[in-house]
């Protein structure tokens, strides 16, 4: 039960990460996603990697 939380918890923060970067204009927003965060959110969402390495790679983005 308590990974299942989890997986719902870092959903919503990345989905709120998501419409937050959504609202900015189309030409600025490709560039403001990596194409690695959404490999790895892909990645995270098939379980080809953990919620802990996911969460160090949206950590990263943020931090720079």
């Amino acid at each position: 039960m308590r990974a299942y939380n989890k997986k719902i918890i870092l959903f919503f923060v990345f989905t709120f990460f998501l419409v937050g970067i959504l609202t900015i204009p189309e030409s600025s927003a490709q560039d403001v996603i990596p194409s690695w965060i959404k490999n790895n959110a892909g990645w995270w969402a098939d379980d080809k990697i953990t919620e802990n390495e996911f969460l160090r790679a949206i950590e990263y983005l943020i931090k720079n």
